[in-house]
């Protein structure tokens, strides 16, 4: 298990942020660097990048994916030297009464009556008799490799989240056709259905008409007749 001074250094100074906090300062601006170039000894944003693959093609160049392969920076040394509360003053006691880092500032305004002060540089050499900075660095290969498997288990879940995604848009569109192949069907048989009744119909009702004609001419006749033979008897 960590020591009280290891876990200090975890919440006092943001080891893990800090280190790999690199910005690019060209065009005078503090922007997040991209790419370490190893030939030029210097780290470039995206945009600085252009220009250095334009005018060096054949540097060797290193992504965000092997930051822990990029050299650490003077600004980052800094950093992590400076105190968090007081930041023109560095670190320089640590209290094992809180499990703190801190300056000489603190140490007198906060940590006075703290009966367990010592120097870092005493801190430090104690730990390297104890063996303690091995095990810290263990946990920071063991916390490195985590955190590069949790990236890759994300990304993975986002290629997965994707693939998903498209084989319910490919669900929902070979349905939406099926749907579609079934009304069309179905209008197609309806309206064949419907030509077919309609032509029985008329066929039924020029039946009724002709039939209804011959029994007009039929009526018209024996009328005429039965007139005929009433004019007759009359004479």
């Amino acid at each position: 298990m960590a020591s009280n001074f290891e876990s200090s250094i975890y919440r006092g100074s943001d080891l893990f942020f800090d280190f790999s906090r690199f910005t690019c300062l060209g065009n005078d601006r503090n922007t997040e660097a991209e790419v370490y170039c190893k030939d030029c000894s210097k780290v470039y944003c995206g945009k600085c990048l252009e220009y250095h693959n334009f005018l060096y093609q054949k540097h060797a160049t290193l992504d965000k994916k092997n930051i822990s392969k990029w050299p650490v920076s003077n600004a980052t040394i800094d950093a992590l030297e400076q105190c968090q509360v007081h930041k023109d003053r560095k670190l320089e006691t640590f209290c094992e009464d809180h499990s703190e880092l801190m300056c000489t500032v603190c140490h007198v305004y906060k940590h006075k009556k703290c009966s367990n002060v010592v120097l870092i540089p005493d801190k430090v050499k104690d730990l390297r008799q104890k063996g303690d900075f091995k095990q810290l660095s263990a946990i920071l290969n063991t916390l490195h490799e985590q955190l590069i498997q949790k990236k890759d288990d994300l990304e993975k879940s986002m290629k997965s989240l994707k693939r998903f995604f498209k084989n319910i848009l490919k669900e929902i569109n070979g349905l939406r056709k099926a749907i579609n192949d079934s009304l069309d069907q179905l209008e197609r048989n309806t309206i064949k259905e419907l030509d077919a009744l309609l032509a029985e119909l008329r066929t039924c009702i020029q039946i009724d008409n002709e039939n209804c004609i011959e029994s007009l001419k039929k009526m018209t006749s024996v009328k005429e007749d039965w007139l005929k033979k009433k004019v007759k008897q009359s004479r």
